[in-house]
């Protein structure tokens, strides 16, 4: 999720908040439950609680990708993997000044 959809999102799956659950840490995520609040911080978001996310937002939308990679590396997100790993790739509607810097934040991220 981009940040400027956090509020009134859950952080973990995406879905509308109405009441919603803090993180436990820091004050940039919320949840729609006490489930997903688990989940994230079980997983995930102890990689990017307490500034790491608003670090990963400074290198544009490439956090998404490293949301993808942690979510990837843990076990009980497979599910949620492996429909990621079903979209279609967009990669020839990229303009190449833009596939350019994508490429570069990847190598140096790595």
């Amino acid at each position: 999720m981009l940040p400027d959809s956090y509020v009134p999102h859950c952080h973990h799956c995406c879905k509308v908040t109405y009441n919603p659950i803090p993180c436990r840490k820091c004050s940039e995520v919320e949840y729609c439950s006490n489930e997903c609040l688990e989940l994230s911080e079980g997983g995930y978001h102890r990689w990017e609680c307490g500034g790491g996310l608003i670090l990963c937002h400074s290198i544009g939308i490439a956090h998404l990708g490293l949301r993808l990679a942690l979510v990837g590396s843990d076990p009980s997100a497979a599910k949620q993997y492996s429909r990621v790993r079903k979209l279609m790739s967009h990669i020839d509607d990229i303009v190449p000044a833009d596939l350019y810097q994508y490429s570069l934040v990847s190598i140096f991220s790595q």
